[in-house]
């Protein structure tokens, strides 16, 4: 009897310490002349549990961007699958419309998710530079504005974190140059419980769904 309350409290230690241990997402943008890179990376344990997604954005072309999805896994990043894709603008409005408009319960599982999680580190260094030294000002000075905005909007919602920020002008040369990466954690325990109102709300919708079919085959009998 004793062995077996020893082992119910370990065993309920061990989920308490999951629960309460921290998921990471990092945010990774490189622009250069050879490199246009979005990198999303899902880690925890130190590492052992972890998904990164690589999106080489390939072209800007026809309307719409060609990128390539490189999934990887594990600590080693053993690649797992490749997929190219290609996303209109069109398309893009489409699904950021139907999202909004029909996904409401979504969007507040979002905010749920937002509101419990807490920025780690912020890093953003770009380089903007053009042909007309009185429009590289201009765009350098509309950028630090935005930046301004967004760096305000953090430091009211987040009490403290690492943060570096720094905007160059290059007025002899054309350059643009993005380097930008942020950091998030977020407990398990509100992950799951994310996850258990998903996977309600989608049970509870596919049940009307049925419910509806039934009572239209009843009604048309």
């Amino acid at each position: 009897m004793r062995y077996l309350v020893i082992f119910f409290i370990v065993i309920l230690t061990l989920a308490l310490l999951f629960l309460l241990t921290n998921g990471y997402v990092v945010f990774e943008y490189n622009k250069d002349k050879k490199l246009d890179n979005l990198i999303i990376s899902i880690f925890s344990f130190g590492q052992i549990l972890k998904y990164k997604y690589e999106i080489p954005l390939i072209d800007f072309k026809n309307f719409g961007i060609k990128s390539l999805l490189v999934a990887k896994r594990g600590k080693s990043e053993k690649t797992s699958r490749k997929e190219k894709k290609f996303l209109s603008i069109r398309e893009f409005i489409r699904r950021y419309k139907y999202f909004k408009e029909s996904n409401s319960v979504n969007l507040v599982m979002l905010q749920y998710l937002w509101n419990r999680s807490r920025l780690k580190e912020l890093r953003l260094n770009v380089v903007i530079g053009t042909d007309d030294a009185a429009l590289t000002g201009l765009i350098g000075g509309m950028v630090w504005s935005i930046i301004g905005i967004l760096d305000s909007y953090l430091s009211n919602k987040f009490i403290s974190y690492k943060k570096h920020i720094n905007v160059k002008t290059n007025f002899s040369n054309k350059e643009f140059k993005v380097d930008f990466y942020c950091i998030f954690a977020i407990r398990f325990v509100h992950i799951i419980r994310v996850g258990i109102g998903h996977l309600y709300n989608h049970i509870k919708k596919k049940f009307k769904s049925k419910s509806k079919r039934s009572m239209g085959g009843d009604f048309s009998g």
